[in-house]
């Protein structure tokens, strides 16, 4: 009898701030949520031959990746509550995602309100808009958002990015996402009004995963912490 019990591993690379590192032991489960659905979702039985895979979270939205980390907060033993119905901006709506932590298992009992975004980044070579330019851009609109809920909870803005190049393109974009790790290595996005970090991490492949006419590097998650305001 085969098992199923199969995951894959991804390589991830996590640039948390102070203010996040509550969630670390989420970020530490959320490589293997995506390993274990792209294993489960696999042609071959070993599921490690990336041109063998059926389906990758990779180039999926929004809501997907929500979801994908929700799943890592219940696997770090946490608590999240999806698409929850609530008021944003005085009027009725939906919360993105809420996340409960608790000690032993994390270092602090926290609540945070996530609202999020996602955006494609092309890392092609002679993109006119640098990578570093679009992630702040759309972060900017998460955090707009997430101001608009109540001051009195931890706010997450959360802006997902798929990174890919075209087929033909793969190995400059390979050279484009290093370059793009050293440019968040050195980056200090601080925001004086919330004296907070932005906080980075990437789950995906150096090489990519091509899918038809597309080179796929992963994903990455960009986040902004909003104290409450007592």
């Amino acid at each position: 009898m085969t098992s199923t019990k199969r995951s894959i591993i991804l390589e991830h690379k996590p640039w948390l701030s102070r203010d996040i590192l509550n969630l670390e032991p989420v970020f530490k489960k959320l490589p293997k949520v995506h390993g274990k659905y792209i294993a489960g979702e696999s042609r071959d039985k070993s599921g490690h031959n990336n041109e063998k895979w059926t389906d990758c979270t990779f180039w999926y939205r929004e809501r997907t990746h929500i979801g994908l980390l929700a799943a890592a907060v219940w696997l770090a033993g946490g608590i999240a509550l999806e698409e929850f119905v609530t008021k944003k901006m005085g009027k009725h709506g939906r919360g993105d995602l809420w996340i409960r932590t608790q000690k032993p298992k994390f270092s602090k009992d926290e609540a945070y309100w996530c609202e999020a975004k996602w955006d494609w980044i092309d890392l092609k070579h002679d993109n006119p808009e640098s990578p570093m330019k679009k992630i702040r851009k759309s972060l900017e609109s998460a955090i707009k958002d997430v101001r608009g809920v109540s001051s009195e909870y931890n706010r997450i803005a959360i802006s997902f990015y798929g990174l890919g190049v075209k087929k033909s393109e793969r190995k400059e974009g390979g050279k484009r996402l290093q370059n793009l790790f050293k440019e968040i290595s050195k980056t200090k996005d601080f925001d004086k009004n919330t004296s907070s970090l932005n906080s980075y991490f990437w789950i995906g492949l150096k090489e990519g995963h091509t899918k038809k006419s597309y080179t796929h590097f992963g994903v990455l998650i960009a986040l902004r912490l909003l104290k409450p305001k007592l």
